[in-house]
């Protein structure tokens, strides 16, 4: 298990509590071969690629053939209403964590602020078969506000 970050912090965290391998890197230029994982897991990572087509190539670039690539991220909901409501309520409970646990409301509302450009749950679906994924599966969650995909590379 490799764990790749921009934020050393975070590569420290992950190796202290699970002993994997942690390499700073940048998404859209990843340090490592063609073909070598098995798998590939983003974590509320995609949306806050600096180019979101250039990092889904070197996942895809990185994977295997018959590999996955998996994610689990917000989205936008694709219903206009649900989606003004359902940001509304991630400013909210963002700025209300913040400031219970940290004294900053503004710490968790950076979430909805990185969703205002991003894609729905069927967007993401979408690029990733253009890319080349043969079958490529998505669970939403909370009406498509949170979405699980899974792609499996031809």
């Amino acid at each position: 298990m490799v764990a790749v970050d921009l934020a050393e912090q975070m590569l420290d965290v992950t190796q202290r509590r699970s002993g994997a391998k942690a390499i700073c890197a940048d998404a859209v230029a990843l340090p490592f071969p063609d073909s070598l994982f098995d798998c590939v897991f983003v974590g509320y990572g995609l949306r806050n690629f600096s180019n979101l087509n250039a990092a889904l190539q070197e996942i895809h670039r990185v994977t295997r053939p018959g590999g996955q690539m998996v994610s689990l991220d917000f989205f936008l909901p694709p219903n206009r209403l649900w989606r003004k409501l359902y940001l509304g309520y991630l400013y909210v409970q963002g700025a209300f964590w913040g400031f219970l646990l940290h004294g900053r409301p503004r710490l968790y509302t950076y979430i909805p602020d990185s969703l205002q450009g991003f894609l729905s749950l069927e967007d993401l679906s979408s690029l990733l078969r253009r890319m080349g994924y043969v079958r490529v599966d998505a669970r939403p969650y909370i009406l498509g506000g949170i979405g699980l995909h899974w792609g499996i590379k031809g």
